[in-house]
């Protein structure tokens, strides 16, 4: 995993480098890989409610606005919030007499697939 460090010039604009590097790191073929690794039928996500099956079927459209988006994302060295934002269920795992313990649930979390 690559992390960047951001520099800002006193603009607040992100370097060339920034952009040179996010230009290496997003191409259109690894959107496209990443994205075909969603399950098609997965719950849709927290906030956005964007099903994969969504993304799937619409790449033709959203593959260029998603490949800006995350270039931009890398070179300010920003994630937005909604892809942050997290909404955990907790499950009772199965065959427990004691569910006063935090250990006696399986968490599990919702999250944006951008």
């Amino acid at each position: 995993m690559v992390i960047l460090q951001t520099k800002l010039n006193s603009l607040n604009q992100p370097w060339e480098e920034d952009w040179e590097q996010a230009n290496k790191l997003v191409s259109e073929d690894r959107v496209m890989w990443a994205i075909s690794l969603f399950a098609p039928y997965k719950a849709a996500g927290r906030l956005d409610r964007i099903f994969p099956t969504l993304m799937h079927m619409g790449l033709e459209i959203i593959i260029e606005p998603l490949i800006r988006i995350f270039r931009v994302c890398i070179a300010l060295g920003y994630v937005p919030i909604a892809w942050r934002t997290y909404r955990v269920a907790f499950v009772p795992k199965p065959g427990r007499i004691d569910y006063s313990q935090a250990k006696a649930f399986r968490p599990i979390s919702l999250n944006s697939f951008l």
